[in-house]
């Protein structure tokens, strides 16, 4: 009890226990009498706790006008002679995953509890909703028109343009948080505050500051991106995923992190990043990347793969290209589903066929069906909104 009583928000947070309980996973009778019977421990503990279901829970509950109406509320607290508190979400979130915890808590079971709550683990998944639009961080939903809409925002982030419309960002200053989602068969580029260029895939959301405060830029990514960073050496630009943190200071990358696949990717086309695993693990190993090298990191194993590569297998689709080399079909299709927003159905013994070429993107997926089955005894049928490839 003694030492709860002297906990800030922060502390809460990073206590395991805490969690457990925040989260409704633990019963803990020290901390349900510490909220009950101390009304000036209760506004922290109600701060941490949104900050905890935020991060780690209540994904399957929650939508996403729900989660970000939560959002809303955190940032909207400020605690009495300290800085607001959305200026320490993203400090939080970087401790969070990662956060050490007391009393020998055996590696196996953190991990489990990490894996089941893991920080972009949601069931409402991106390409399930139409939806195609910018949020804003006075809460405002901007919808995004064009199939390739382009963002751009002002060095301050207090506007922003958003193909040819220019509007106010009302809360631009410090960390004031943005969400770009982008359903099935759309694309976006946006151009943030610091000049940085980003060029986000179909099926993908980012998360991200209207302007840069602090001595990070931390953007949170979930999908596919491709990123050209304005260098800032006093300023490294940090992406975030599931699993991994990729830092950066100046340099052109691509990372494949969506959800559904096995392995989150990084491949650089120039500069030079590092690779942080994130969370509690026994051997935790940094891996810096040259050009024209891919890192490979295994969600089911922990581990990271590093090879030479050709950067235009895996950066062409921001063109408007899919080069392709030796790649499964199954693989394939399911890039296709994302880019057509297409329900495409595929054999499973047409799975493993491997096709090598270019697909142009910007014609019909009907064009290029006809281009695969050309070069494969395969065969393909549409019927309304169903196209299934069979042998």
């Amino acid at each position: 009890m003694d030492n709860f009583l002297f906990y800030t928000v922060e502390d809460f947070a990073e206590d395991y226990h805490f969690i457990r309980w925040a989260l409704n996973e633990e019963s803990n009778s020290t901390l349900d009498h510490l909220y009950e019977k101390y009304p000036h421990k209760r506004q922290e503990m109600d701060e941490a706790i949104e900050l905890v279901r935020f991060f780690e829970g209540t994904y399957d509950q929650l939508g996403d006008d729900e989660m970000y109406d939560l959002w809303k509320r955190i940032k909207s607290r400020k605690k009495q002679g300290q800085r607001p508190f959305l200026r320490k979400l993203l400090r939080y979130a970087a401790v969070f995953i990662g956060v050490a915890v007391a009393g020998g808590l055996l590696y196996s079971q953190w991990e489990s509890f990490r894996q089941q709550r893991a920080f972009f683990a949601e069931k409402q998944q991106v390409e399930d909703s139409s939806r195609f639009q910018l949020t804003l961080s006075d809460g405002r939903q901007v919808a995004l028109e064009s199939d390739t809409a382009r963002i751009q925002y002002s060095q301050s982030g207090k506007s922003v343009q958003v193909d040819s419309r220019q509007i106010q960002n009302s809360r631009g200053e410090g960390q004031a948080m943005n969400k770009l989602s982008i359903p099935y068969g759309k694309r976006s580029h946006i151009t943030l505050a610091d000049g940085s260029e980003i060029w986000v895939n179909a099926g993908s959301e980012l998360v991200y500051p209207s302007s840069f405060d602090g001595d990070k830029r931390k953007v949170y990514l979930k999908g596919e991106a491709f990123f050209q960073v304005h260098e800032d050496k006093s300023k490294p630009f940090i992406v975030k995923t599931s699993d991994l943190d990729i830092q950066v200071l100046g340099t052109r990358f691509n990372v494949n992190s969506y959800q559904e696949n096995d392995q989150i990717e990084t491949v650089l086309v120039d500069g030079k990043v590092k690779i942080e695993q994130r969370g509690i693990h026994v051997f935790d190993r940094d891996v810096v990347l040259k050009p024209s090298e891919r890192a490979s990191f295994s969600k089911e194993t922990k581990s990271m793969k590093r090879e030479k590569v050709d950067p235009r297998y895996y950066t062409s689709w921001k063109d408007g290209y899919l080069y392709l080399q030796n790649e499964d079909l199954g693989d394939i299709v399911q890039k296709l589903r994302r880019i057509y927003n297409r329900n495409i159905v595929l054999d499973d013994r047409l799975k493993s066929l491997t096709f090598s070429g270019k697909l142009d993107l910007r014609e019909s997926l009907k064009k290029e069906l006809t281009i695969i089955s050309a070069a494969y005894p395969i065969r393909y049928s549409i019927e309304e909104d169903k196209i299934t490839i069979e042998p």
